[in-house]
């Protein structure tokens, strides 16, 4: 047996490949945009904004099978790369006006739906990283592929259709242009030119495997500029994503040290009283105050400062060691806990105070309503 052409065979895609008329014929009833396809996509977009509002994953699947943009852009890369002109304007000018009305019909809908909070489904498209390049990359790939077969009933294309994931980013572009996010609003939209321009670019790069009639003349300056260019665009829209790859590895091993898996480096009354009402369920509230500390000749030094937690009852053992672990987190300093323990007496209203270290156990025999205050102080 001769091994390299039993390799070679087995992953030849031009095996069962269909002619190039039927594939141009198929291609461009794909990128044609008429009243079927505007329909559909209104219809995909406003699936795609409810699954988002609600949270729902099976919803926002169901928005992607239906949505005709993956044959849009498929038209796109097989129009520049044939040298089609008539093909490549009339299906880019296509994909600008769908981008307009899925982006249009989303943002009317979160502006009246009544519902505003950010889902996780939402925040998911916001911030792009590089395995979303790679997703969209083979996704183009392997949507090329099946698009170029001669049997075309296949699930290649609905698979493609919800890994790549080209409606979600559209739709979060709307709902961040309803509430102005303008932060959520570039995420979602460097997420979306991420997913079409690695699909356009995988697929151009299967037309030339498969040997399709090219536009270009191998092996000449102009096919080597044109290629230059995809590739040095490719390389610009992959470095934020880098970037932003970078932070998320860099945050999840930053998490794996965590204490209570909630520390930040943003310290503040509302992130403390957030995190804190999370963890610490007896905390009714908490404050912070800083106390400037200087030297002999009235230069500044250090500053001091104090976390103060109220809570209706007394905190101690593993979830005073916990309580004290998690603020040496956030500020990244030792914190010294000072309890003092406040007795109300609810007949007369009389009020007395004891002061405890940490390691002190302080109980109250008296039947009297216990008010404790937790004076955290970080030096």
């Amino acid at each position: 047996m001769n091994w390299k052409s039993y390799l070679k065979g087995m992953f030849d895609i031009r095996e069962d490949m269909a002619d190039e008329q039927t594939i141009r014929e198929r291609i461009s009833d794909g990128g044609k945009i008429k009243g079927t396809n505007m329909f559909i996509i209104i219809c995909a977009i406003m699936i795609a904004s409810i699954g988002l509002n609600m949270n729902s994953t099976a919803i926002i699947i169901g928005a992607m099978l239906i949505s005709p943009l993956m044959g849009t852009i498929l038209a796109v890369a097989y129009g520049l790369y044939t040298g089609d002109n008539k093909m490549l304007a009339r299906s880019a000018i296509g994909f600008v006006f769908q981008i307009v009305i899925s982006v249009t019909v989303s943002t009317i809908y979160f502006l009246i739906s009544p519902i505003s909070s950010e889902t996780s489904e939402l925040l998911a498209r916001t911030s792009p990283t590089v395995w979303d390049i790679f997703v969209a990359f083979f996704g183009g790939f392997a949507g090329m592929v099946g698009t170029t077969r001669k049997d075309k009933a296949s699930n290649i294309l609905p698979g493609v259709a919800i890994a790549t994931a080209i409606m979600p980013p559209l739709c979060t572009c709307g709902y961040s242009i309803a509430t102005r996010n303008m932060h959520y609003l570039a995420g979602a939209f460097y997420l979306f030119m991420i997913n079409a321009y690695f699909i356009f670019f995988s697929s151009i790069i299967v037309l030339a495997i498969e040997g399709i009639k090219s536009g270009f003349v191998r092996g000449t300056k102009k096919a080597r500029i044109a290629f230059s260019r995809l590739i040095i665009f490719a390389i610009v829209m992959t470095v934020p994503a880098i970037g932003i790859a970078g932070n998320m590895i860099a945050n999840q091993r930053q998490d794996s040290n965590s204490v209570t898996g909630f520390e930040t480096s943003d310290v503040n009354e509302v992130t403390l009283a957030k995190q804190a009402s999370i963890l610490f369920p007896d905390i009714k509230s908490i404050s912070v105050s800083n106390t400037d500390n200087y030297d002999e000749n009235g230069e500044k030094t250090t500053t001091d400062t104090t976390v103060t937690v109220y809570v209706d009852r007394y905190i101690q053992g593993d979830e005073l060691k916990r309580l004290d672990l998690w603020l040496d987190s956030v500020y990244n300093k030792d914190v010294d806990i000072i309890q003092h323990l406040t007795l109300l007496n609810t007949e007369d209203e009389t009020e007395t105070e004891t002061e405890t270290e940490t390691d002190e156990e302080t109980k109250s025999d008296t039947g009297e309503e216990n008010a404790v205050e937790i004076i955290s102080k970080i030096k």
